[in-house]
């Protein structure tokens, strides 16, 4: 599995660096970096209290931390 490093600068903010190019990884290698980018992206909008937003069945949809999700156009 790829291994991403990180590293919490004075802000706050993540800074990542990857142990391998991700042109060099392995297909299934990708998808678990994938994944982790975005489990990293939800939490740390919810832990700044914003909600995710996306597309679904053409509707744009907020989803929050506390599971309630609100159609937004």
């Amino acid at each position: 599995m790829a291994a991403l490093s990180e590293s919490i600068s004075s802000l706050g903010n993540y800074q990542g660096s990857m142990s391998k190019n991700i042109i060099d990884m392995t297909l299934s290698e990708r998808e678990a970096y994938y994944q982790t980018c975005a489990s990293k992206v939800k939490e740390h909008l919810f832990s700044i209290g914003q909600p995710i937003v996306y597309e679904k069945n053409g509707r744009i949809v907020a989803e929050y931390a506390d599971g309630k999700t609100e159609i937004i156009h």
